[in-house]
């Protein structure tokens, strides 16, 4: 026999639960085979040989009787590529089912996808070498560096029925976290870690067998959900060239200059630089004048105190110079930003468990 040249590989449900034109429950039962003899002549002959290996119209499913065959369809897999599998998809159909249990908002969801996505994010944090705690991404000069990472992410689809589901709701919800710990197919997610990548919904109507009696009026949503378990909140460095002085809570530009230290007919200037405000470098520098005209004959100090402007200085809660991190004492602040609107997803009506009357 011509079937003789195929091998059952698998079988496996392709989707579940879903309804069909008429309002009936459907499985979609993909069989996997391969072919023994891939020469030229045998594969000219694949696709229809494969016919005869298609369940009859209307014969039961193997592991469950309740379903029978509706419609099939087959082909074979990268056919330019020479593959040696092929498959049949067969579609059944609930012969019979419970009036109640059918309504399509009580099936459980279908068309799951499960996906890694990459993105670009802002680096600004790394671990010490210690794997323990964060430190700030600095140049050698201690300067924070402007920099992003790829970093990936699980992202994972389904649709689902609702009975009542308003169509406003999609525009609303796009691209919005979950305010609350969210339960979804068997899993919780807690509050923060979930993304609605893309959201779409469809308006349905199942008649009776008149064909224009309503039977049913529901909404298929399809649903993209990304997860991060750190919270999809942008965490920045909390760094500046300004800062606030004092108890005044006007921001100022940040001199920074190297401190003279005078001794007898000589000057030195401190290893470390001094971060203050203009008033105070104008202070200094009004001291260190003083001291330069009564020394004539001091040689080679500059004629006034150098400074420049400080760059991604680290800042308090206040807005004050950070000086513990500053010199390491403390990592480097940062701030978190809500880069999505939060948002309560009740009223989606997301499924909160895989398992529901759909068999």
């Amino acid at each position: 026999m011509a079937t003789d040249n195929f091998i059952l590989k698998e079988t496996a449900i392709l989707n579940g639960g879903r309804m069909d034109e008429s309002g009936r429950r459907t499985l979609t039962k993909q069989f996997q085979y391969e072919i023994r003899d891939n020469s030229p002549a045998k594969r000219k002959r694949a696709v229809i040989d494969l016919e005869t290996l298609v369940p009859y119209k209307g014969s039961c499913m193997s592991d469950d009787p309740r379903y029978t065959m509706k419609s099939a369809e087959w082909n074979c897999m990268d056919w330019d590529k020479k593959s040696n599998i092929f498959y049949i998809n067969a579609t059944y159909q609930r012969a019979s089912d419970d009036e109640e249990a059918s309504a399509p908002w009580n099936l459980s969801p279908f068309n799951f996808t499960f996906d890694t996505v990459e993105q670009a994010i802002a680096f600004r944090m790394a671990y010490d070498e210690d794997n323990q705690r964060t430190i700030p991404v600095v140049n050698s000069a201690g300067d924070p560096i402007d920099a992003d990472t790829n970093e990936i992410f699980q992202q994972f689809g389904f649709s689902y029925y609702v009975h009542h589901f308003d169509a406003s709701d999609v525009f609303d919800f796009s691209s919005s976290i979950n305010a609350v710990s969210q339960r979804i197919a068997g899993r919780s997610y807690p509050p923060g870690t979930l993304l609605i990548a893309s959201i779409s919904a469809e308006n349905l109507i199942t008649y009776e067998d008149d064909g224009y009696t309503e039977k049913w009026k529901y909404t298929q949503v399809n649903l993209s959900l990304r997860y991060n378990e750190r919270g999809w909140g942008r965490r920045l460095l909390d760094v500046g060239n300004r800062a606030r002085f004092d108890d005044s809570m006007k921001s100022e530009l940040i001199y920074q200059y190297y401190e003279p230290i005078y001794s007898g007919d000589t000057v030195t200037f401190a290893d470390t630089p001094t971060l203050t405000n203009a008033q105070g470098y104008y202070s200094a520098n009004r001291d260190y004048r003083a001291w330069l005209a009564d020394h004539e004959d001091a040689a080679g100090c500059p004629a006034q105190l150098p400074y420049e402007y400080a760059e991604s200085i680290p800042l308090t809660e206040e807005g004050k110079i950070n000086t513990d991190a500053l010199f390491g004492i403390t990592p480097y602040p940062e701030k978190e930003y809500p880069e999505y609107k939060t948002k309560n997803w009740n009223a989606l009506d997301i499924p909160t468990e895989i398992k529901r009357s759909w068999r």
